[in-house]
Parts: C-alpha cells; structure tokens; sequence
C-alpha cells in the first residue's frame, strides 16, 4: 500500500507500507535479525518486551527505538538510538503522540502506529526521504508490538535504517 505521507507531507516522502511477513526482504541484515526475533517470539503468542535483549541486536542499536502505547491511542517515545534521532526522531523523546495533533506529520505517525497496535504483528515501510539542498536518502524501518502481559500491545520496537 502507498502510503498517506504522501498526501500530508507532498514531497518529502514516497513511502510503501505493509505487515512484515517471516519471509519479508529487507536490505538491512539487522533488519532481517529482528524481523526473525520477532516472528520466533510470535509462535507462542505476542512476543513480550521482556524477552528482547539488546545484546543480542547490538548492531541495530544505533537505528532502534523504543514507543510506549498509552492509555486513549496514545503513544509516547521512550528510547532512541543516535542514528534514528538524526534522522527523525530528534525532540520526540518523551513527548506524547495524539491522533489530533496540530502538526500533520505527527497525526500520520499516530495512524502508522495505531496500525501496528490494530494489526498485533510488525509493520515494515520502506522508501524515500528528500531533504531540502540534499540528495534523496533511501530507508526502511521495521515496527514490532510487544507486550508486558502477552496479551495487549504495550510497547512498539521500531528500527529505522537509512542507507
């Protein structure tokens, strides 16, 4: 599916979305890595936020993130490698994500994220960013729900890489 980026930020994003199956492609091998944690995990029900160790994605840590899923479709960013703060999330950390934000870009975000949330399986989104007096920078990015219950999604696992 092409996504609604297009519409809300012209220009600057032409962005594919879909669910991540076992066997989606991704160019980045850390990518691939979490994409099979996920899917392991997954077998005996939604993986649960406990069981993701860092440790053994060291090599991703730099493009991860970490979103909390609040109470009323909220979401809150909790952790960001350096890599997806240079990128997109600078000045997310902390702050809270509301389906009616006054900035466009933010309330397409929500609606990716409530996807992820809705569907209870990872979200994969690959395309182009174009910056202003800078060459078009190919990304994808990888979404995992987590749980601490195993039963609601709580938490939301992200990896951007740019390329």
């Amino acid at each position: 599916m092409l996504s609604y980026r297009n519409d809300v930020v012209s220009g600057l994003f032409e962005q594919a979305e879909h669910v991540c199956r076992p066997d989606s492609p991704f160019r980045s091998a850390a990518a691939s890595r979490l994409r099979d944690w996920w899917w392991r995990e997954a077998e005996s029900g939604l993986p649960h936020k406990q069981r993701f160790d860092v440790l053994d994605h060291f090599d991703a840590a730099p493009d991860l993130f970490l979103v909390e899923v609040l109470p009323h479709g909220e979401f809150r960013t909790r952790l960001i490698g350096e890599n997806a703060k240079a990128h997109v999330e600078v000045g997310r950390l902390g702050a809270i994500l509301r389906w009616n934000d006054p900035q466009a870009f933010r309330q397409v975000l929500w609606q990716y994220y409530h996807c992820v949330v809705t569907e209870r399986r990872p979200m994969m989104c690959m395309g182009d960013v174009h910056y202003a007096a800078k060459k078009s920078r190919l990304y994808e990015g990888l979404d995992c729900p987590l749980s601490t219950d195993g039963t609601q999604v709580t938490h939301i696992l992200g990896m951007l890489t740019v390329f």
